[in-house]
């Protein structure tokens, strides 16, 4: 568009417009509700104001048009998008209009006693370099949200239009607050977004740190865990017994607190369904009561399990379900003295889906009523001195809600003191509506001294332990290599029946080379070698990568002897 020129109070304006036809108006406003919806499909606020232009073009017949917006101050307009003099949609967005003459004041005046439309007949209109290039009507309403001015749409008729006309003024201002109405909608949509990218940045950087602190903690826990397991196993009775028993304790404590924190900061980006997979979760469940038996008797405590229904394939995620389960365990666990906890599940099949019912109970100090409604918050430790007492940093219960509502569950508790504790799981999978296929039968698991291993690991310490532990189990035929590089020209040389696998290490990592030996390019009498990752990063995604790649278990840093012992028996 062009710069205007100063206002000339001089000239009566109404007689100067064509007159037309009284059914013209409503007819043009029909097309407004078409307009709207076709500038709610503006990418942004560029493609808003450029599409309108057009729109205001094609579809009102006002053939120049230019949008511009005001600073603060209402003593700058920036454009956007006009139109030229030969009827181009053109780029404006670099123009500038500095109210030196008082031009934008006065509407802005007008506008503030009475918003409506500011007309100027027999107008000189001037061209960037202020040339005088013709003179004709203008018209100009304002764009305005929440009663503030902040631009303006300006039509002229320096190219023949009908569209200007004695009623092209309320045309106008009904067109304006669509403009409106859509920019500023835009602007909401790009202030979430922008919002949104934030939030998700600093769950990014979030997840980033703890991720990093976890491996730098876990690193020397593994050590420290697998040197007292080491110790134990060796000592049997005596005082060197005890103390190998208190530091493994106070390492599985540690871990524990670790992977609590940890959990509960990828749980709050991620997707659980994502991780869904065939099974039947009543097999999870009682494997998982199963694992926590010998703790409870350890205490003196019964731990029973019980199920009513029919066993069926559905999709779920084990991972999480096992996790919710293990959690409330380990708080009944910790809050009971005498008596014990029940498991019990009840399954309803549905057409399409399977609902289940978990219901775990027990008979410890319970919860007081005021404080039942915090459980589920983390870092809250909702038993009073008693629970602080017990240890914890209470995130046990929040990780379980929030995996409970990432598979479109819900969890309710009841509690009275002293008495005991129900918590109630309602979960809904979907049935597996076609037969999955069978996995490969059991693999007779070989002489435990004549499989060859591989451990590659970068800390010496780890390594070490990785390799007592190794023979502890039995693997004495054990190689070792410190980075990538090392292990894979190992597996290039010599036939291996399992490698363990550091994931994060310098010079070439652990999912290069699983790449790398999957290919059997390079190490093709290994290409089919079992490869377990073990790493310090325990996230879901973690895990995935790993299995992606090629791997075929995954083990967590600080290792411990049943599970080594379960992956070894992999070779």
């Amino acid at each position: 568009m062009l710069k205007r020129s100063p206002l000339d109070r001089s000239v009566s304006f109404r007689n100067q417009l064509p007159r037309v036809e009284r059914g013209w108006l409503a007819g043009q406003l029909s097309k407004l509700p078409g307009i709207a919806t076709a500038l709610c499909d503006c990418d942004g606020v560029d493609d808003l104001m450029r599409a309108s232009v057009v729109l205001g073009r094609e579809r009102l017949g006002f053939v120049r048009m230019g949008i511009w917006l005001l600073d603060d101050d209402g003593a700058c307009a920036t454009g956007t998008f006009g139109v030229d003099m030969e009827g181009k949609v053109i780029d404006e967005r670099g123009e500038r209009i500095f109210d030196n003459s008082g031009y934008i004041r006065d509407m802005m005046e007008a506008w503030r006693r009475s918003p409506h439309y500011f007309e100027k007949p027999i107008d000189s209109l001037r061209a960037a370099d202020s040339a005088v290039v013709g003179r004709g009507v203008r018209i100009t309403v304002p764009l305005m949200a929440k009663a503030e001015i902040f631009g303006f749409i300006s039509v002229d008729d320096l190219i023949d239009t009908e569209s200007v006309n004695d009623r092209a003024g309320p045309l106008l201002c009904q067109f304006a607050q669509v403009v409106s109405s859509a920019y500023q909608m835009r602007k909401m949509q790009d202030e979430l977004e922008r919002s949104r990218q934030q939030v998700s940045e600093a769950e990014r950087v979030q997840s980033e740190f703890l991720g990093m602190m976890g491996h730098e903690v876990r690193t020397p826990l593994n050590a420290m865990m697998g040197y007292a397991q080491l110790l134990k196993s060796r000592a049997v009775g005596g005082e060197i017994e005890g103390i190998a028993q208190t530091i493994e304790e106070s390492g599985r404590h540690m871990k524990g607190l670790i992977d609590s924190v940890l959990e509960y900061s990828h749980l709050s980006s991620g997707d659980v369904k994502r991780w869904y997979k065939p099974g039947d979760p009543l097999d999870v469940l009682r494997s998982t009561v199963q694992s926590f038996e010998e703790m409870y008797r350890g205490k003196g405590l019964v731990l029973d399990f019980c199920f009513e229904g029919r066993h069926v394939p559905v999709h779920f995620d084990a991972v999480s379900l096992r996790q919710v389960v293990s959690n409330l365990l380990q708080n009944a666990f910790k809050f009971t003295e005498r008596g014990g906890a029940q498991v019990r599940v009840f399954s309803r099949i549905e057409p399409d889906a399977t609902e289940f019912f978990i219901e775990v109970k027990d008979t410890g100090i319970g919860i007081e009523e005021a404080h039942q409604r915090k459980i589920f918050e983390p870092f809250r430790q909702v038993s009073g001195e008693r629970g602080r007492n017990l240890g914890g940093i209470g995130m046990g219960l929040a990780i379980v809600k929030r995996l409970v509502v990432a598979m479109d569950g819900e969890i309710a508790c009841r509690s009275v003191l002293n008495e005991g504790t129900v918590f109630t799981i309602d979960l809904k999978f979907d049935n597996v509506t076609e037969a999955d296929p069978s996995g490969p039968g059991d693999v007779p698991i070989r002489d435990r001294a004549s499989s060859r291993v591989l451990i590659v690991d970068d800390d010496e310490t780890n390594l070490e332990v990785l390799q007592s532990m190794a023979k502890c189990l039995g693997f004495v035929n054990t190689d070792h290599a410190r980075n990538g590089l090392e292990a894979r020209d190992l597996l290039a040389e010599h036939p291996y029946d399992i490698v363990l696998l550091d994931v994060q290490m310098p010079r070439m990592d652990g999912l290069s080379l699983t790449r790398i030996v999957r290919s059997g390019e390079v190490c093709p009498i290994n290409r089919e070698v079992p490869i377990v990752g073990v790493t310090a990063y325990t996230s879901k995604h973690d895990r995935e990568e790993c299995l992606m790649v090629g791997m075929n278990d995954y083990l967590p840093k600080p290792v411990m002897l049943d599970s080594l012992r379960r992956v070894l028996d992999l070779a």
